[in-house]
């Protein structure tokens, strides 16, 4: 963040903070909402020190660390249709690193950004028209949305600490009564300040727009849309969502994406012991398939279990996955390694996940304890061809109207080299937040 916006953030942080009522009235016409945000945790990582990253000295991983974020909110709304909403985010963090060959390490690193800085005008009942840094989501399901390519979300990133970074977004909503609706989503620009890994193996910015159509029915959650878009390196897609409700417990959904061509690396072996990786796929007609289906059983506490499946047609073959693991597996030795590169390359291809089919299973269970102020949740993770096992544990506790713990452990299993335990054992993460 440049010294303007950093004097300029200071000083929304304290006026949305100090002095001034949770929601008053600025004048006749300007209403001004504001919160505050406070969230600060310790982080503990067991490594996988074996194969990819032998004794850490290749990555360099941390294995614990501190947060501390300071998150305002200030919203301003002038005559209920015009709105400006300011989220930056204000991160320190100490991250300690022990690797064998090299002394440990600690470190602090501080971050300002905008999460989300956006205007947005209500030009009539039926168009609203916004721009800005900010963030769209949608879709039914829990693990991830294929039918939303601007927005690359798994739901195992999503700890406390967890917000979608916003990105340069025009945006258009259209809507006729409650039942249908059509969003145009431009991302034209880059958005200098964010500090979220490119998607793929230093993937660069690149222009894209979407348009999506829903109908939703007059009664219940039930609802459908469809998907289109593409960008100046993107490849074109298109995408299918909805949810069907059974009855007031059951519900089944899908969210599908099919893609033109594929920007994701895949290792080769043009001869034995050497390694290459390349976009074999990126000018291919072919279109690809990432496709989520579920099923929601809604619990009477208001939370609810969910059973989906994930078929990824452009993830790798289990032929593929195993010439990656010689190429980049410094104790097997080959000719010709990959290298650094060819690790990151492996490690970040440009693909949701590496294999092709998983099953996931989740729950959310609140109100628990007598005073009702628990939640917990449940996150299991199934890749079925190399059986590696990703499981997520996580309990919230309320203590107070302003203020909450939490505490979660991620655990990773699987054989050697096997796509969720080839870097991290486990994690736990522990802290509170406070809001006023």
């Amino acid at each position: 963040m440049n010294i303007g916006r950093a004097v300029f953030a200071v000083s929304l942080l304290a006026v949305s903070t100090l002095g001034t009522p949770r929601g008053f009235s600025a004048g006749r016409d300007l209403e001004v909402i504001r919160s505050f945000e406070w969230v600060n945790g310790l982080s503990l990582n067991s490594l996988e020190t074996r194969h990819l990253n032998r004794d850490n000295d290749i990555l360099g991983l941390s294995d614990g660390n501190a947060t501390s974020e300071m998150r305002p909110n200030l919203k301003m709304i002038h005559e209920d249709d015009l709105f400006l909403i300011a989220r930056p985010r204000f991160r320190l963090t100490v991250d300690h690193v022990h690797r064998k060959e090299l002394d440990d390490t600690t470190s602090g690193d501080g971050e300002a950004i905008w999460n989300e800085l956006f205007g947005l005008w209500r030009v009539s009942g039926a168009l609203i028209v916004a721009y800005g840094i900010h963030n769209f989501q949608w879709g039914p399901g829990e693990l991830i949305s294929p039918s939303n390519r601007m927005f690359h979300e798994n739901v195992f990133d999503k700890n406390a600490f967890y917000e979608p970074e916003g990105k340069n977004l025009v945006r258009a909503n259209f809507s006729i009564g409650r039942q249908f609706s059509a969003i145009f989503l431009g991302e034209v620009r880059e958005n200098g300040e964010s500090k979220e890994a490119p998607f793929g193996y230093q993937e660069a910015f690149d222009k894209k727009a979407l348009l999506k159509l829903e109908y939703a029915r007059s009664q219940g959650a039930s609802h459908i849309g469809v998907v289109g878009g593409g960008g100046e390196v993107t490849k074109p897609w298109t995408g299918i969502y909805g949810l069907y409700e059974l009855n007031d417990d059951w519900a089944i959904y899908t969210d599908t994406c099919f893609q033109r061509g594929s920007r994701a690396y895949y290792p080769e072996e043009p001869l034995p012991g050497v390694t290459t990786f390349s976009q074999r796929w990126v000018e291919s007609k072919r279109f690809f398939t990432l496709a989520l289906s579920g099923i929601r059983y809604n619990l009477e506490s208001g939370g609810d279990i969910k059973f989906e499946h994930l078929f990824n047609e452009s993830g790798y073959t289990n032929e593929e996955y195993d010439i990656g693991v010689r190429a980049v597996d410094i104790s097997t030795p080959t000719p010709e390694p990959a290298g650094a590169q060819g690790l990151a390359l492996f490690l970040n291809p440009g693909l949701e996940f590496i294999k092709r089919n998983y099953l996931f299973l989740a729950g959310r269970f609140p109100d628990l304890g007598s005073d009702k102020k628990f939640t917990f949740y449940l996150r299991y993770l199934f890749c079925t061809e190399d059986a590696s096992q990703r499981a997520l544990a996580q309990l919230d506790w309320d203590y107070s109207n302003h203020g909450s713990y939490f505490a979660s452990l991620i655990i990773n299993t699987g054989a050697d080299h096997a796509e969720f335990a080839r870097l991290t054992k486990g994690t736990l993460l522990t802290g509170y937040k406070y809001n006023w």
